[in-house]
């Protein structure tokens, strides 16, 4: 079987894995480079002989690799860079340099939207992102392929940002089975109110995994602590910086680092 060496780690503290043995390799000066399908089918044959390769970059993952990341940049009193990036805009090919390139350049987080036809809390940019990403062929599914396939070159943390309709139609116990197997981290799920999550909260905490809270302006603070104690609940919450869409223009900074303090 060709190509049997392990994952070695590069001066940059980043993952390099073998041609062979995933389907995307680096290549100079630092590009995914995909490989044939013949390839491909040789990476999966490789993999069963060199051992489980994703368990190498997968543990310790899920909540504790967020909860991990967090308290590293805490311990060196610095601030956490979530990079947020649609899956599939506008290629599935692209979105994966992309999402590597975000992650190679210094991205704390990863936070990869999935599309879908109605994005009732986006605002223009994401909307037409999340259009774009549908008409390249994406789904649940093919989002969560996509993040396996990256997540063989990189140990940055990944939350999947999407609403909770494909997750239902998906099955949430599959969801979580998939994700936690795709190598996410957590799930941002903007339209799932706390009261109704259970459903979803069980099996990504069977999973190892979390549901990122979402605390706003309006939110008072014992609500606050009904969205932070969930048994989900875990990694970071995401706060809303304004009562509106994402991408409005009247951000008030004050307010949100005083909310925050």
């Amino acid at each position: 079987v060709p190509h049997q060496e392990l994952p070695r780690r590069s001066g940059q503290d980043r993952w390099l894995i073998p041609v062979g043995v995933v389907g995307w390799q680096l290549g100079a000066p630092g590009k995914l480079v995909a490989l044939t399908a013949e390839q491909r089918l040789l990476s999966r044959r490789a993999r069963r002989h060199v051992g489980v390769i994703a368990e190498s970059l997968l543990a310790p993952g899920g909540v504790i690799r967020l909860r991990d990341r967090f308290a590293a940049l805490r311990a060196r009193d610095q601030k956490a860079l979530v990079v947020y990036l649609t899956a599939f805009d506008p290629s599935y090919e692209r979105s994966l340099q992309l999402l590597f390139d975000a992650a190679r350049g210094g991205a704390d987080v990863l936070e990869v939207g999935v599309p879908w036809s109605d994005p009732s809390a986006d605002g223009p940019v994401i909307q037409r992102a999340m259009l774009r990403g549908l008409s390249a062929g994406a789904t649940l599914a093919r989002s969560l392929a996509l993040c396996a396939e990256l997540r063989h070159s990189i140990d940055t943390p990944m939350v999947l940002f999407g609403y909770y309709n494909p997750i239902l139609a998906y099955g949430p116990e599959r969801f979580a089975r998939d994700a936690a197997a795709a190598g996410i981290d957590g799930a941002l799920v903007v339209d799932l109110p706390p009261e109704e999550a259970e459903e979803l909260d069980r099996p990504l905490h069977q999973e190892g995994l979390c549901r990122v809270p979402l605390l706003a302006p309006t939110t008072p603070p014992e609500r606050a602590r009904l969205l932070t104690r969930s048994p989900a609940a875990g990694g970071f919450a995401y706060y809303v910086g304004l009562t509106g869409v994402t991408g409005a223009g009247h951000l008030n900074i004050e307010d949100v680092a005083a909310r925050t303090a």
